[in-house]
């Protein structure tokens, strides 16, 4: 790899506390000399990206010291993550909070008017300058803010492999660039295996805190996205399967190589393995329910009120069976105390269901669970032991448009009822009467009508069934 160069942030033309921002300089390395190659034909790129998409990086922010810009990004409602020599003095002593702006979210930095002044720097207090480990500092914000966070790894994935993560950063897009794009950039690039990262840098390289990402590969493999100069402190990225949701912060920017940013692969500090520290200063953990219970109910289906304690982190709330499984569940912001309404469905009429619980889950933990009852409004008809409806109890009832998923209804008289668009899926109507019933509209997707009488009713397709047959050809399939 070289000598070891910090991806620092690029200089600014004008000073921090004037926030009036001009054009880009060169490189500023936070006090260590940037001693980059000139190279001709370098494709522009984070380096190798571009624009960064709002919706993609929503909780992307640019940090900036009166030296030069950095990246980082949100992860609770008042903090901000980024490198610790973003918020250093060429001496080594932090910069004061009012010494320093950040933006949050994509947009065009040099139009930017929402600067934001943190109130608290916290440095990480194990820092090894001459390696790079521990390079981290979190930034207070005044007051909180409802702009999407991003999540931290809790754990890392298998050192031996080879993964696609996702880069961002206000860097520069060229070793030769001479100022930093106005949109920020991203890409797309791959997280080496620890043994490679070892082999590229033996004697600064921190395998328990460390990783490696994008740069040239082991053998001849390609040379993959890089970050650069302005970088410093942004994200990098374990892509999740539910979209920006359920991505999660492996690691943040920190070093490269001082010939060239894509020269060498690019060290990131490993989120996991400083877990602990952010989120005892943060305060990120589970979120706490406070209270859970039916607000309304249905046929089949149930409505859940759920209240949050107010907490910094975004949380999934989920309702569980007494066996823990997931029953249904939403993914929320928990900034403020707005209740949470969860919608239980598929559930037998009449019934009254004990043992199922709220809990909610982020990468923090999971919280302690609260039990919630449910009830749901039986059919019109009294129900038998078994949940049938007894014979006569429906003739000529109106059902129509009623969500009866999963009803039973065996053995029931329904003659001349309406049934009119009525959804009967899985309704078990095993030698039910449906004579002169009207069931046109009405679903009947995987309905057990064994036995069915259908004479003379009119079908779920508008057509009047024969007058002489129990066999479901007599209105289904017909």
């Amino acid at each position: 790899m070289g000598l070891r160069s910090l991806v620092a942030g690029t200089a600014l033309a004008v000073a921090i506390p004037a926030v009036a921002l001009g054009a880009v300089a060169a490189p500023s390395q936070a006090g260590i000399s940037h001693r980059a190659t000139q190279r001709s034909g370098v494709t522009p790129y984070i380096i190798s990206g571009h624009n960064a998409h709002p919706a993609t990086w929503p909780y992307l922010t640019s940090v900036i010291n009166p030296d030069g810009l950095c990246s980082g990004e949100l992860i609770a409602a008042r903090w901000i993550l980024t490198a610790r020599h973003c918020v250093t003095q060429a001496s080594g002593a932090v910069f004061p909070a009012d010494a320093m702006r950040v933006t949050i979210g994509v947009g065009p930095l040099l139009s930017r008017r929402s600067w934001l002044t943190p109130v608290h720097v916290v440095a990480f207090p194990g820092y090894r300058p001459a390696t790079s480990i521990g390079d981290l500092a979190l930034l207070e914000l005044r007051t909180p803010t409802t702009r999407q966070t991003v999540e931290l790894a809790s754990t890392d994935p298998d050192p031996t492999l080879t993964l696609p993560v996702g880069i961002a950063g206000w860097g520069l897009t060229s070793d030769t660039a001479s100022s930093t794009p106005n949109y920020p950039q991203q890409a797309t690039t791959e997280l080496w295996p620890q043994n490679y990262c070892q082999q590229i840098e033996p004697l600064v390289f921190d395998p328990a805190t460390e990783i490696c990402a994008g740069g040239p590969g082991a053998a001849a493999a390609p040379v993959y996205p890089s970050v650069c100069n302005g970088d410093s402190g942004g994200p990098l990225i374990l892509y999740g399967t539910g979209g920006t949701w359920t991505d999660r912060l492996l690691g943040i920017t920190d070093y490269g190589s001082d010939i060239g940013c894509e020269a060498s692969p690019n060290v990131f500090q490993d989120i996991p393995s400083h877990l602990g520290w952010i989120t005892r200063v943060t305060g990120l953990g589970s979120v706490p329910v406070t209270g859970a219970h039916q607000l309304r109910s249905g046929h089949t289906n149930a409505t859940i009120r759920v209240m949050l304690r107010a907490a910094q982190a975004r949380t999934t709330v989920e309702l569980v069976s007494p066996t823990g499984a997931p029953i249904v569940s939403r993914r929320v912001q928990a900034w403020h105390h707005q209740p949470v309404l969860l919608v239980a469905s598929g559930l037998v009429p009449g019934a009254t269901v004990r043992g199922d619980s709220v809990v909610t889950v982020n990468a923090y933990g999971t919280s302690t669970p609260v039990g919630v009852v449910l009830r749901t409004h039986p059919v019109p008809c009294i129900l038998t032991a078994d949940g049938s409806c007894p014979a006569g109890r429906l003739q000529g009832r109106n059902l129509s448009r009623r969500n009866l998923e999963g009803i039973d209804l065996r053995a029931a008289q329904l003659a001349n009822a309406l049934l009119v668009g009525t959804n009967l899926s899985g309704a078990r109507l095993a030698q039910a009467n449906l004579t002169s019933a009207d069931v046109q509209g009405a679903t009947l997707t995987g309905a057990d009508l064994t036995g069915v009488v259908w004479s003379n009713t009119i079908c779920p397709d508008g057509t009047e069934s024969s007058t002489n047959g129990t066999s479901p050809q007599s209105c289904v399939g017909h």
